[in-house]
């Protein structure tokens, strides 16, 4: 079950794991404007975790696919292999043929798109529990946090005009902290606020974005070496539906739940009576080159984010906090 909160913030309600009394009653008396600690010991824990290993699960799944993109000959013929249960001389043949090597790499394209959208689901995750930690922490907030929380948090940052990201993730404004770091410190706690805001709201921006042509439905036109996603189809004489999110979410969707991904799609557009939705993305390496990146400042945002928690809440020790750098 869904609910709401009285800012409009979505909430999950079906986890049982509740924060105990006492760390509830800590955490109100502390305050979002307080100079007391803001988490609870399992919270920090968490977030030392996090900053050391927990983010780099979307790093790594990237370069992987990089380099499977770089080797998709040799991953070619390694898939024909395990298909036919066949020898390698052969299995290079038909992967030869068959031009297996394009094949991999349209596969590589679809999964890095889905990936750069599941790390910004996660970076939204991330956010909604740690706004809203005070209510069962940051843990549990972001272990039992929907799609529709994390989407919610990242409407929420677009539409936040001139508010900092204190007012965003319920964090102390800068002045309730004056007493209780250096000058240094300080000024990098500024520079993050501010930093961190406005990189968030670009990714945020890239979640939510239509794409530059919208929803494709011409599918005469198929730029040659790009990766087609079908998005649904469309009955004769009806309009396309109006689809909740941006273009990446869309298809995001559509390979992590199905694997639309499309070879021939102006074949199977004229099949379907040419009411086809689609959208597509080129193949060439620097689009993969810029879809590796995009993962990879994504995943050290939620570093950062929680690093910054933690120098807030005055525990960051011997954490190797990384520094937003705009």
């Amino acid at each position: 079950m869904i609910r709401r909160d009285k800012d409009g913030d979505c909430l999950e309600t079906t986890l049982d794991a509740e924060l105990p009394e006492a760390a509830r009653d800590a955490e109100q008396r502390a305050g979002s404007g307080s100079a007391r600690r803001i988490l609870t010991g399992r919270d920090r824990a968490f977030l030392r975790e996090y900053i050391q290993f927990g983010y780099m699960h979307h790093v790594i799944a990237a370069e992987a696919l990089r380099s499977a993109y770089e080797r998709s000959h040799e991953i070619a013929i390694a898939m024909r292999q395990q298909i036919g249960r066949t020898d390698r001389p052969t299995a290079e043949a038909t992967a030869s043929r068959l031009n297996d090597g394009a094949r991999v790499q349209t596969v590589v394209v679809a999964r890095l798109l889905s990936e750069y959208a599941s790390a910004i689901e996660d970076l939204g995750a991330l956010m909604h529990a740690i706004r809203h930690r005070r209510r069962r922490g940051v843990l549990v907030g972001y272990l039992d946090a929907p799609v529709s929380a994390a989407a919610d948090v990242l409407d929420r940052l677009m539409g936040r005009g001139e508010k900092g990201l204190d007012w965003l993730l319920r964090l102390p404004p800068l002045s309730a902290l004056e007493e209780r770091f250096d000058r240094a410190t300080l000024a990098g706690l500024r520079h993050d606020y501010e930093a961190l805001g406005e990189r968030l709201a670009q990714i945020a921006d890239q979640y939510r974005n239509p794409g530059p042509q919208g929803v494709v439905t011409d599918v005469v036109g198929v730029p040659e070496d790009h990766v087609a996603i079908v998005l649904g189809l469309i009955a004769p004489g009806d309009e396309a539906p109006e689809r909740r999110g941006g273009l990446l979410v869309q298809a995001h969707n559509k390979i992590k739940h199905r694997f639309m991904v499309i070879e021939d799609i102006a074949t199977l557009g004229v099949a379907a009576g040419g009411n086809l939705l689609y959208t597509h993305y080129p193949r060439e390496p620097r689009a993969v080159w810029g879809l590796v990146q995009n993962i990879t400042q994504v995943a050290l945002v939620g570093g950062e984010l929680a690093a910054l928690l933690l120098t807030v809440d005055g525990t960051v020790g011997g954490v190797n906090r990384t520094t937003s750098t705009g």
